[in-house]
């Protein structure tokens, strides 16, 4: 599917050089790197999500070792959403490229359609996840 894609002319030049040159020789690598990288997002996302409801809760009950190792992983759970957010920005920009480019602002004539493409708002609220990850830390000093 991904040589039919690089061959049908409708990528961006330097996007199509790079997967036919990087990615098609080495495709059962990306796969199973694809495949560890959306496992271990998951993971993380679950992760983040019990820490922040367990976060009131874990304030009034937890002392000692347990109330640092809670505070580590959720300084820990801060630092990776912005490795999370890059790779997402990265992901919404490949998605972009390999839609032809859409137009990436609102197409009035078309009623339904005519919305901002989904890899462009990925790659912008990225940027902004990783803004207001950078605001968060220099607010904190």
């Amino acid at each position: 599917m991904l040589l039919s894609l690089v061959k049908g002319g409708h990528l961006v030049g330097f996007f199509a050089a790079l997967l036919q040159g990087l990615v098609t020789p080495h495709g059962v690598l990306f796969g199973s790197l694809i495949e560890w990288g959306e496992t271990l997002a998951g993971l993380g996302l679950m992760a983040a999500g019990l820490v922040v409801l367990l976060r009131p809760l874990a304030g009034r009950s937890l002392r000692g070792a347990s109330a640092r190792m809670f505070v580590f992983g959720d300084w820990l759970l801060a630092r990776l959403a912005t490795l999370a957010a890059l790779g997402m920005g990265l992901l919404g920009v490949s998605y972009f490229f390999l839609d032809d480019l859409p137009t990436p602002w609102f197409v009035p004539s078309v009623a339904f359609g005519g919305s901002i493409d989904t890899g462009l708002f990925l790659a912008v609220a990225s940027v902004i996840l990783v803004v207001s990850q950078f605001i968060q830390r220099h607010s904190g000093r």
